[in-house]
């Protein structure tokens, strides 16, 4: 039978050695580079609503980041959290009506975090500085909750509708608004000039472009975003009845209203989804009920690396109001945006109490 050979003794020297060379048999720390792609990353977040920060305003939230996480954002200070869904690999998104009680501070942030794979991530954004405008504007547009008023709307009678023919319109209501007068066959609506409170007046002479059809001709008086409209009730040419003379006190308002039972539509027509544009451009066409009012709001989500975060930035907020033919259009400005980052157009058209879904269009922002 062998005898069991036995281990050399370790003579002092060569403890030295094993001592000089233990850090050697150490394990390494991870690479920072490891651990990032262990662990769910968060590329970004945007935050739309469709009313500011006031009562009844719903606040849209996209988080885009690692896939299959369970993701939340949090309103910092305020109490409130959001559960977010998957809607496709790696987008989640979410939404919150503001209630009466509810109190958001847009100076402390929004936190988004992602739990996968028994790791967790945690990203803080600032708000948008589209919200402290939206904010400080809350109380006036509660204050200007009712419609302004619209008295009277006349014209003067021309002789015939040619390039050449002047038109003349009156409008009488509530002071300090906003007045034009959409006609039929004319592009853009004309505007008038309030020459004493609650007065307004205007003058248009026909050019060879215009081509002015039937219709219905249509004052429109706006203070901040509430709007009224009145129909001309005879026709322009000089044989129209006396009701249409500039001024006359028996001048009938019609209110432009929709039929409770016509619903609402919105379409867009141009540029289609996923189109690369020059933002400062970019006509958005489309199409809805005649004389809607559209709400337009428009944010740009810069492209980030793998690992950073961006944050939607604001490029415009509009409202629009549809012809006689329910077309409207608006551009975005000459706000910059960022080479190659995404546009996210939201649209919602209203008439009433009548407002349709809100649509989405992406687009994008050439690079370069």
């Amino acid at each position: 039978m062998r005898a069991a050979q036995r281990s050399p003794l370790l003579r002092p020297s060569h403890l030295l050695a094993l001592a000089l060379a233990w850090p050697a048999l150490l394990p390494l720390p991870a690479h920072p580079q490891q651990t990032a792609a262990a662990s769910p990353v968060v590329d970004s977040l945007e935050v739309n609503a469709d009313a500011g920060l006031t009562q009844g305003s719903t606040l849209d939230f996209t988080v885009r980041g690692t896939p299959r996480a369970q993701a939340r954002v949090q309103l910092v200070g305020s109490g409130i959290s959001i559960a977010l869904h998957e809607r496709a690999p790696g987008l989640y998104t979410g939404r919150y009506t503001l209630g009466r009680a509810d109190r958001i501070d847009v100076s402390q942030p929004i936190q988004a975090t992602l739990r996968a794979n028994g790791r967790m991530v945690i990203s803080k954004f600032d708000f948008p500085g589209s919200f402290q405008a939206l904010r400080g504007a809350a109380p006036a547009q509660a204050a200007q909750a009712t419609p302004p008023r619209i008295d009277t709307f006349g014209a003067d009678p021309v002789a015939s509708l040619q390039p050449g023919s002047e038109l003349r319109f009156v409008v009488d209501g509530t002071p300090g608004a906003r007045a034009s007068v959409s006609v039929p066959g004319i592009a853009d609506a004309l505007p008038l000039r309030e020459g004493r409170p609650g007065h307004y007046v205007g003058r248009y002479t026909l050019r060879t472009t215009d081509s002015v059809q039937s219709g219905p001709i249509v004052a429109t008086l706006r203070q901040g975003d509430v709007v009224s409209s009145a129909q001309l009730s005879g026709p322009l040419v000089a044989s129209a009845s006396p009701t249409t003379t500039l001024g006359a006190a028996s001048t009938t308002v019609v209110p432009v209203v929709v039929p409770a039972t016509t619903p609402l539509s919105l379409q867009v027509l141009s540029p289609a989804a996923g189109t690369t544009v020059e933002s400062s451009s970019v006509l958005v066409r489309g199409r809805t009920t005649p004389f809607a009012t559209v709400h337009a709001q428009v944010h740009a989500i810069a492209p980030a690396p793998a690992g950073r975060a961006t944050v939607a930035l604001p490029v415009t907020q509009q409202r629009v109001q549809a012809d006689a033919n329910g077309n409207f259009s608006f551009g975005l400005g000459a706000q910059a945006v960022p080479p190659g980052a995404r546009l996210d157009v939201q649209l919602e058209a209203s008439q009433g109490a009548q407002s349709t879904p809100v649509q989405r269009l992406e687009l994008y922002q050439r690079q370069g």
